[in-house]
């Protein structure tokens, strides 16, 4: 699933950067950056943390294993198969 990353401009001057899916949901809001260039790093670090990153559930309830599959994220989602 294609998505993109979308460098904005905050009213502070201070930079964020978004995560936009594929269908345009926004799915992630960064952490304020002082310069465009200190943002485009925080997206290499997003890009190589995303890839290997485990997920740990802090909520209180039950928890529950990942779907393995995109077939299963789309179910689990309501999405189609």
């Amino acid at each position: 699933m294609a998505g993109r990353f979308e460098l904005v401009e905050a009213s502070d001057g201070s930079y964020r950067v978004l995560l936009i899916d594929a269908d345009g949901a926004l799915m992630a809001v960064s952490v304020e950056f002082d310069t465009k260039t200190e943002a485009v790093q925080g997206i290499e670090r997003a890009r190589e943390i995303a890839g290997t990153a485990f997920i740990t559930d802090l909520t209180r309830s039950r928890a529950v294993a990942p779907p393995h599959s995109r077939r299963q994220v789309l179910a689990a989602a309501g999405g189609r198969t």
